[in-house]
């Protein structure tokens, strides 16, 4: 149940940072928001690297720093290309359609990469239940979309 409380609570902080980002636009441009968003987040990463690793008693396993150089791969660079993204897409798509449409075909769009990402990367069968969900949640974004 926690989990699940964690992720309601991650699609509530989706929307504040996307419509807030939409905001900032207007004062400082997209690039300038994308500009702020990660100068501050490079300094909370920082700060929460070094908590982390001055007091790992404290926090679960996962998220204990690891820096080692030697496992290094060439797609670690494409979640920071998925963040930014997000951070300059989501934003822009809110000021041309509203939030409620945005995420409502954001979450569509996880739901299908889910179900795809789930089988090939975690060998989680795609069963005719998830495929339902999926297309249920397809169903409330083309009700939502229809005018």
């Amino acid at each position: 149940m926690i989990y699940f409380l964690l992720s309601l609570f991650l699609g509530f902080i989706a929307v504040i940072q996307g419509g807030l980002n939409k905001q900032i636009t207007q004062d400082w441009g997209l690039a300038g928001a994308v500009t702020i968003n990660s100068s501050i987040l490079l300094l909370i990463v920082i700060i929460f690297a070094v908590i982390t690793a001055s007091f790992p008693q404290y926090f679960p396993n996962i998220f204990i720093p690891k820096f080692n150089w030697a496992t290094w791969k060439w797609w670690y660079i494409i979640p920071a290309f998925c963040g930014f993204a997000l951070i300059a897409g989501i934003p822009y798509a809110i000021s041309k359609q509203g939030a409620l449409i945005v995420f409502l075909a954001i979450v569509v769009g996880q739901m299908l990469c889910s179900l795809f990402w789930d089988y090939y990367m975690e060998a989680i069968p795609i069963s005719p239940k998830r495929i339902i969900g999926a297309f249920l949640a397809i169903a409330g974004l083309a009700i939502t979309v229809w005018r």
